[in-house]
């Protein structure tokens, strides 16, 4: 659950940082952070790899919808 919520909180600093705002980065955050870690937990990774993974795997899909949304 640690590392879930890590994930979570590490996919919004992006739009903080940035000045986006909570309103449009909170979602795609969220929804790219929960993709990641969901990927790797279905693809059977745990402890610090799986973690590392998941924020891979959340870092692609950020930037698929970042892409689609400037579409």
């Amino acid at each position: 659950r640690f590392g879930m919520n890590a994930i979570l909180v590490l996919s919004l600093m992006p739009m903080i940082e940035s000045g986006a705002g909570l309103n449009f980065g909170m979602p795609l955050g969220i929804e790219a952070g929960l993709l990641g870690s969901l990927l790797s937990i279905e693809l059977g990774f745990s402890g610090f790899v799986g973690f590392a993974l998941a924020i891979l795997i959340s870092i692609i899909f950020a930037f698929i919808f970042e892409i689609i949304g400037k579409m």
